[in-house]
Parts: C-alpha cells; sequence; structure tokens
C-alpha cells in the first residue's frame, strides 16, 4: 500500500506483482486506472518482464494518467483525507 501511494504521490508508473492477499485487488486497481501494469509472479519470462518495463517507461501515457489520478484526488481532499480514503477503498477491493 505504501509503495502504491508512493508511486502516485511521485507519479511514477508502477509495475506490480502481486503475491497475496489485498496485494491482487491493489494490482487490479493500478491496471484499471492505467497507472501501471501487473503480471504474475513465476509466470512470466525475463524477456516479457522487460517488454513491460520498457512500455511504462516510453509510454507517456502512464505519467499522464497518473498526474491526472493526483490531480483529481488533490482538489477533492487533504493529504491525510486522500490516504484515509485511498486506504478504504482498496482495502475492499481484494480480488483473488
Amino acid at each position: 500500500m505504501q509503495s502504491l501511494k508512493e508511486s502516485i504521490a511521485y507519479r511514477v508508473p508502477m509495475l506490480v506483482y502481486p503475491v497475496w492477499w489485498d496485494q491482487f485487488g491493489y494490482a487490479a486497481r493500478v491496471a484499471y486506472y492505467g497507472l501501471g501494469l501487473t503480471g504474475k509472479l513465476g509466470k512470466e519470462s525475463p524477456k516479457a518482464m522487460k517488454q513491460k518495463m520498457e512500455k511504462l517507461l516510453v509510454e507517456g501515457l502512464f505519467k499522464t494518467n497518473l498526474a491526472d489520478f493526483e490531480a483529481a484526488i488533490s482538489k477533492k481532499y487533504t493529504p491525510g483525507q486522500i490516504i484515509e480514503t485511498f486506504e478504504s477503498v482498496m482495502a475492499k477491493a481484494v480480488i483473488v
């Protein structure tokens, strides 16, 4: 959770490989909002991982989505409210 919040705050596209519990829900939301890409740990080849990393670095859409996402939430909420709301919403979004 903390890494996701930091990535959004600093507008860093994410490559997320969930391992357990709530991480699957967080990964689904990262992909849904276009904040990064996801994968299945142990199921992807190094080549596929590299291609995803390159896509995150080259395509500006992820940074644009992060900037838009961060701007939208910062207009509506104070920093404390953003963290509280983000944690509340994401905690309910567990997908297994």
